[in-house]
């Protein structure tokens, strides 16, 4: 009697500990809110073991994240050498910072999300080498692999790559996501840089920024510079809130690029989008933006068009630097003493020395932006529009000018696509013109080819858009206290990350059948939640449980496995 009071708890108590089977097929031991997603690579791998790879004794977890680190780094990876030592506090409480202001703020996630269920990975190299990419595991939930050097302390490098782990959510939870073209892999860079200036904007204080004005006039999503063409994101939060990027995620069609999404989510037209590309096109002379202006002033007067003379007097746009779709060539002028400056425009098609194979769909922006006051503001002329027809704009300079610059955009009457091909800039569409000017190019010594014309269309200033408001970056944000241990989750179907979430051909890969290349020996241990399972030498009813688990933790038909945290 005694004996079956002890027995038949005991037992109760392992049967309900043992992995369910969910109605898809899913086996999971169920463990408070969250789960942690054992990724099909993984599934072989005994988190159990302190001796596996990756094991729950070298691990730690939050409410959102689970942190494994490799077995070099021992159980504390604090007391290691200092170019490998590093804080899983730390980590988990910025990760947290990250997991609130993308989710909440930028609101990637929108309704119900596979992140209700399970948490995101984190899985630490042991190694010097650079590691940091982002992206996850399966179509079911993000994760990112990183080598310490990323994380000492964690900043914008990991706020980056858990923007990966974002963007590749929004497939996991039922949308588009911008995955499987060639056409959309640079954006995921482009807007994981951005989402990470929001809370380090100090991110471009080095000469890295140097890229936008050496490669302006390319298409705003080319791979030259997609670290740092970012500022379409900027204008886009400046105009509509700062959930917009999150919404343009959400709101994509399949086979959507960027700006076909972003057309869809607020409702303008092609002619629309045109006009507000070459905005940010003069925004981008003082990089007028509310949140990044100040970190990139120093980047200011770093453009350097070199129009070609013709023997017409006119300058041409060369092939080298020709304006692209939303490309954009800022040219600085001599502030005539008349106090009005007029231009003569005329778009190019069907010139060989240019790949112009858009020729049906050209089209341009041009105008002036009069920089005034203490040089840290600026009036912008109306967008006129360019044809093949030579067309004249004027425009009145405003009092206290203190530089005058044309601007000229590729603007085609239906929205042209960039596809990444690195190293292969042979195909980017191109829409050059020509241009006459009143007035002198700075620091070059003419005579006009034209006069002002008083009759031409004006281009008064207009009232440069107020920014919305926009919630404050959070300047490197403090860490969480110490976020207590949960009781390790259990895994998932392994998802393999992605080296570099955009690469080319097919940069974002596809979401079925587990996209994305297995990561190497890589995620972390949380505080070993679950005790190390080791059957060795067990006997009796103890070895016979512990044998059955272990046979259903390995079934090789079981879609995956998950422990959750509590």
């Amino acid at each position: 009697m005694k004996f079956n009071k002890l027995l038949f708890p005991f037992l109760a108590s392992v049967a309900l500990s043992l992995p369910l089977k969910d109605k898809d097929g899913r086996y999971y031991v169920k463990r408070g809110n969250k789960q942690f997603y054992i990724p099909n690579e993984l599934k072989s791998n005994n988190f159990d073991n302190d001796a596996s790879n990756w094991s729950f004794a070298r691990s730690k977890a939050s409410e959102d994240f689970i942190l494994f680190w490799e077995p070099g780094f021992g159980r504390n990876p604090q007391a290691v050498d200092p170019k490998l030592r590093f804080d899983a506090d730390d980590v988990l409480a910025k990760a947290e910072k990250f997991f609130d202001f993308y989710k909440n703020t930028l609101k990637f996630i929108e309704g119900r999300s596979q992140t209700d269920t399970y948490k995101m990975s984190i899985w630490i190299k042991h190694q010097t080498e650079w590691l940091a990419t982002g992206s996850g595991y399966d179509n079911v939930v993000g994760a990112l692999w990183v080598n310490p050097s990323t994380i000492q302390p964690v900043g914008g490098t990991i706020a980056h790559e858990i923007g990966h782990t974002f963007q590749y959510q929004v497939h996991c939870d039922g949308k588009y996501g911008f995955r499987d073209q060639d056409y959309v892999g640079t954006y995921w860079e482009i807007c994981a840089q951005w989402m990470a200036t929001r809370l380090y904007p100090e991110m471009f204080n080095n000469q890295e920024f140097e890229l936008l004005p050496n490669n302006c006039w390319k298409h705003p999503l080319h791979e030259n510079f997609r670290y740092q063409s970012i500022l379409m994101n900027e204008y886009w939060s400046e105009k509509h809130g700062i959930d917009i990027v999150g919404r343009v995620w959400n709101g994509a069609a399949n086979l959507d690029d960027p700006f076909d999404a972003y057309k869809r989510v607020v409702k303008i037209d092609q002619q629309a989008l045109n006009d507000e590309m070459f905005l940010v096109a003069q925004k981008n002379i003082l990089f007028d933006y509310k949140h990044m202006g100040g970190v990139l002033k120093k980047f200011r007067n770093r453009y350097n068009i070199k129009l070609q003379p013709n023997n017409d007097g006119t300058f041409q746009i060369p092939p080298e630097q020709c304006t692209q779709t939303y490309g954009f060539a800022p040219i600085p002028l001599e502030i005539p003493a008349g106090g009005k400056v007029t231009v003569k425009f005329t778009g190019i098609t069907g010139n060989p020395a240019y790949h112009t194979m858009q020729d049906r769909v050209a089209g341009w922006r041009y105008g002036f932006v009069a920089v005034t006051g203490n040089g840290d503001t600026a009036e912008y002329s109306k967008p006129f529009v360019g044809t093949t027809q030579t067309t004249s704009a004027t425009f009145a300079i405003p009092n206290g000018t203190k530089e005058l610059w044309f601007v000229a955009m590729g603007a085609p009457t239906e929205h042209v696509r960039h596809h990444w091909k690195e190293g292969d800039n042979s195909g980017d569409e191109q829409f050059p013109w020509k241009v006459a000017f009143s007035t002198c190019i700075r620091g070059q010594a003419c005579k006009p080819s034209i006069e002002v014309d008083n009759n031409a269309s004006p281009a008064n200033p207009v009232n440069n858009p107020a920014p919305v408001n926009n919630p404050a970056p959070v300047n490197n944000p403090a860490p969480v206290n110490n976020p207590a241990p949960v009781n390790n989750p259990a895994p998932v179907n392994n998802p393999a990350p992605v080296n570099n979430p955009a690469p080319v051909n097919n940069p974002i890969p596809a979401p079925v059948n587990n996209p994305f290349p297995a990561p190497v020996n890589n995620p972390f241990p949380v505080n070993n939640p679950i005790p190390e399972s080791n059957n060795n030498g067990r006997s009796g009813l103890s070895g016979l449980l512990g044998n059955l688990i272990s046979k259903l933790r390995n079934r090789n038909d079981s879609p995956f496995f998950y422990r959750e945290q509590k």
